[in-house]
């Protein structure tokens, strides 16, 4: 203890690190890009990276106007190059997604979606973006297992723009080519039919850059666990109109698909929020969500005590900043239960969660318990974090 030899005020920094779970961004999406769509929109500036960032709509319509260098073959100048660019198939992603609610956003080279997403940390959704045949060879599921707490929302039909009807056949042959069977396919949803702009129009647009733009809408005005789904889309139209009897086949199955509708002369709304595996205990697109909101944040935060001893102290300071973060979930609305036990439990500590030669290699472990549809409906995650060994 310090030895004050006279009266006065004494200010002494504590040493040890204060822990604290935040909630982190929910709806950070990355673009697919198809190759000869990315090089329209890439700058300069870029340097060789195979993404961009984009702030805003405006940012967007800046880019096309300001196109790269060699982008185009030599006879393409001028409007027949602008028309190539406001034609392109990112261009109308983009556009779609900003009406829509969707903010700041990344923008890849679909061929390098494995190489570059593990390096976007605050990257949470993957959009397809009608991108079909650069997506093969089981890239997604590498760029799943590599990244924490990431969403794919795809498009129905492997991006086949056709007026047909989508069909099983169809949903199960996309699966296979984006490699998304039998794994994580509970980290995706899909969603149908396409959109154009006008009853005349031929200009279609991907329905997974939609969706992207209304799950940030949800998340930003009502939080990740609200259901994106009984929401209007702002203008377009359905390319095809989806009937009863079409949502039935593609709703009851153990892939569903989510079907977007037009009731009456209303605007389309989205009618479904189920992630790509019936099967799942998270089977919904808010709870799954939510899952991966929980699982980003904590392990953040777990990280901060990387440097800590490995003792009780250090427990109680990780227990206690779960608790907080959780509480909030809870009281927002996140969580159900009448009271918080109800909602979520903690478990950190010796002969609960770590074993004595747990603790000697500097392991720590801790499970949460949340409960996101029912109340003590309990789903557990699992965190560990190597600290200074006992």
């Amino acid at each position: 203890m310090t030895n004050y030899k006279v009266p006065g005020v004494y200010v002494e920094e504590m040493k040890s690190v204060s822990l604290s779970v935040t909630s982190g961004e929910t709806a950070i999406p990355v673009f697919a890009a198809k190759s000869e769509d990315f090089k329209y929109f890439k700058k300069d500036a870029d340097g060789g990276d195979s993404y961009f960032e984009v702030e805003s709509w405006l940012a967007v319509v800046h880019r096309a106007n300001t196109l790269a260098d060699g982008a185009f073959p030599t006879a393409m100048t001028g409007s027949a190059a602008a028309r190539t660019v406001f034609a392109s198939l990112l261009y109308r992603s983009l556009q779609a997604y900003f009406a829509n609610g969707g903010g700041r956003a990344y923008v890849c080279e679909a061929s390098k979606l494995e190489a570059v997403v593990p390096c976007l940390p605050d990257v949470t959704l993957l959009v397809q973006s009608g991108v079909g045949d650069e997506l093969k060879g089981g890239q997604l599921t590498s760029v799943l297992k590599e990244s924490v707490g990431l969403f794919v929302i795809l498009d129905a039909g492997n991006g086949a723009i056709d007026m047909a009807p989508i069909t099983r056949e169809k949903i199960n042959s996309e699966l296979t080519m984006l490699g998304l069977t039998p794994v994580k396919n509970e980290s995706a949803a899909f969603y149908y039919p396409w959109f154009k702009y006008g009853p005349d129009s031929s200009a279609l647009v991907p329905p997974s850059a939609v969706m992207a733009g209304i799950y940030a809408k949800v998340d930003g005005e009502r939080g990740v666990w609200k259901a994106p789904a009984n929401i209007a889309v702002e203008g377009l139209s359905l390319a095809r109109d989806v009937s009863d009897l079409d949502q039935a086949q593609l709703n009851t199955h153990t892939t569903p698909v989510n079907v977007i509708r037009r009731f009456g002369n209303g605007a389309p709304t989205v009618w479904g929020a189920r992630v790509a595996d019936s099967t799942s205990e998270l089977k919904y697109v808010p709870v799954r969500r939510l899952f991966n909101a929980l699982q980003r944040d904590i392990k953040r935060a777990m990280k901060l005590a990387v440097f800590e001893p490995n003792t009780s102290a250090t427990w109680e300071k990780v227990r206690s900043s779960i608790d907080n973060y959780l509480h909030e979930i809870w009281r927002q609305g996140g969580l159900m239960g009448v009271k918080p036990e109800d909602a979520y439990r903690i478990s950190i500590g010796r002969g609960i969660t770590m074993s004595d030669d747990d603790i000697k290699q500097g392991k720590m472990i801790a499970e949460v318990a949340v409960a996101p549809a029912r109340p003590a409906e309990f789903i557990i995650l699992r965190f560990s974090e190597k600290l200074q060994k006992s």
